[in-house]
């Protein structure tokens, strides 16, 4: 059944390019960046029946491959409506000066970065018995709970830039900051 849906559509996607192409000109056709992806979608889609319809099995390589490229037919609605149009060009106008932001805020992470492996780094560690605070008495078992005492690193570490990066990250983004602030609290000094 969706074989038939494919070809039906296939055949409709492939009478308005024609249609479009001999009411414009495949040269002012083509000059439409719109039109440019409504060709290479109706193109993917022709070669794709052919070779599916010659070879009996679409399955490998690179028939999956123009398979993949018909999960962009949905952007031909947006090239027919203009608001929608208008959307999608501002978010595409506006991808470039996110990147740069994205950018300059990974500078300034980096330089914090730098300073948190300085300052903080070897600090963040912790014993699993509560009431030791140093790492050469963090030995044999608690007598209360009989549990063996372990010299752990917490989930937020500066020994290195790209934890420190991890660790700021977290924390800009305000995802569970508690820990790491008690963490911070917690810190047992460079050992």
């Amino acid at each position: 059944m969706s074989n038939i849906v494919d070809i039906l559509v296939g055949i409709i996607f492939l009478i308005e390019c024609v249609l479009k192409i001999i009411g414009l000109g495949f040269y002012r056709y083509i000059g439409s960046r719109w039109n440019q992806l409504d060709f290479f979608l109706v193109l993917t889609t022709v070669i794709d029946l052919l070779l599916s319809w010659f070879a009996k099995s679409s399955k490998v390589g690179f028939f999956a491959t123009l398979k993949i490229v018909r999960s962009l037919r949905p952007l031909r609605i947006i090239s027919r409506m203009k608001k929608l149009k208008d959307t999608f060009s501002t978010i595409t106008r506006a991808f470039v000066p996110v990147m740069n932001t994205i950018a300059i805020a990974m500078c300034v992470f980096f330089i914090f970065g730098i300073m948190a492996v300085q300052l903080l780094g070897g600090q963040m560690h912790y014993c699993t018995d509560e009431f030791v605070m140093d790492k050469n008495n963090c030995t044999g078992t608690n007598l209360f709970t009989n549990q063996t005492r372990e010299w752990e690193y917490r989930r937020i570490k500066y020994d290195w830039i790209g934890d420190a990066l991890l660790s700021m990250f977290i924390l800009a983004s305000q995802d569970n900051w508690e820990c790491s602030m008690f963490a911070a609290i917690d810190s047992t000094g460079k050992k």
